[in-house]
């Protein structure tokens, strides 16, 4: 059914409840994504801080400190890696508000049925490279995690 072909109640259904889907829809999307970047970055940025810190206070004996680079390189690059992730995310979400909005447009023109409306998110090869960045961080901080829990347990 084409929007021309509805009567103005329908219409008017119709408007609001394609804007509070699009608005449900885009505003979910994102909070999904924004927490895992922030656990992924105050993970690698809290394992970052607390190393340089540790490292401060044992600052007397280089030798504790040159063990516990590996782990805070391991950090920096997760940190980096979850970092790196806001980049697609914030293609798609324009890109998703601007199709979205311009196939509303389309449909309350009479240009497409509302069968026609579709949504818009990462391409097969944005999916991936979103996902490798994200096991590739998580794998980082945990790898980090592991290397600073070995080298407490071996201090005594």
């Amino acid at each position: 059914m084409k929007f021309k072909e509805m009567d103005k109640d329908q219409k008017d259904a119709y408007k609001n409840i394609l804007l509070h889907m699009i608005q449900i829809k885009s505003q979910e999307e994102q909070e999904f994504g924004r927490q895992f970047l922030r656990l992924l970055t105050l993970g690698n940025g809290s394992g970052i801080l607390l190393l340089s810190t540790f490292m401060g206070a044992i600052s007397s004996n280089s030798e504790n400190i040159s063990a516990l680079v590996d782990p805070l390189i391991k950090f920096s690059v997760g940190a980096i890696l979850a970092a790196l992730m806001y980049f697609p995310f914030l293609a798609v979400s324009h890109q998703a508000t601007a199709s979205i909005v311009n196939q509303v447009d389309q449909f309350l023109r009479n240009q497409i049925s509302i069968d026609d409306i579709r949504g818009y998110g990462l391409s097969k090869k944005g999916r991936v490279v979103v996902f490798v960045l994200q096991v590739s961080s998580l794998i980082a901080f945990v790898w980090g995690l592991y290397e600073c829990v070995i080298i407490l347990k071996s201090w005594g």
